[in-house]
């Protein structure tokens, strides 16, 4: 979830919730062929005496997908689970670079008082662009979300 996005809202309605814990798990997860293709989820090989073996699969969430199904392309009841991942390279120049080089100066790293401010301008520099390094990314991310806070709340600089 650290570079996704949940659309799970709908699932925290607490009288759900109490519905689907009170209903058995063969409604909720279903073992049967795998009509999705030989890369999908969580795959195993069962013999059909003795015969060639054939690909079944632990469908997770079934209940839900039956309760979609009508309202769904078969392309998507029959596709694999795969994650939403947001993109990881961002351009220099671009939104978000922009949006950290106003958080991310000198004056504002130096004012928390315990951030080496070398480091968050490496970071800066190496964290977008086509070469971009996930983790200075993320670094930036982190320290970027101190200095909002330290200003919204108007945290004192730190006495190291």
């Amino acid at each position: 979830m650290a570079h996704s996005i949940e659309g799970r809202p709908p699932f925290l309605d607490h009288e759900l919730a109490e519905l689907i814990g009170h209903m058995p798990p063969s409604v909720k997860m279903h073992y049967g062929p795998d009509i999705s293709g030989p890369t999908s989820g969580h795959t195993r090989q069962w013999f059909n005496n003795g015969e060639d073996a054939v690909a079944a699969k632990i469908w997770e969430k079934w209940i839900l997908r039956e309760a979609a199904k009508p309202f769904i392309t078969e392309e998507l009841y029959t596709r694999r689970k795969h994650p939403y991942s947001a993109p990881i390279i961002y351009l220099k120049g671009g939104p978000l670079h922009n949006v950290f080089t106003r958080l991310l100066t000198r004056e504002n790293i130096e004012g928390l008082g315990f951030v080496d401010w070398p480091a968050v301008e490496d970071a800066l520099e190496r964290g977008f662009g086509p070469q971009a390094k996930p983790s200075a990314l993320r670094a930036c991310q982190a320290v970027a979300g101190i200095v909002v806070i330290s200003q919204r709340f108007g945290v004192a600089k730190a006495q190291v």
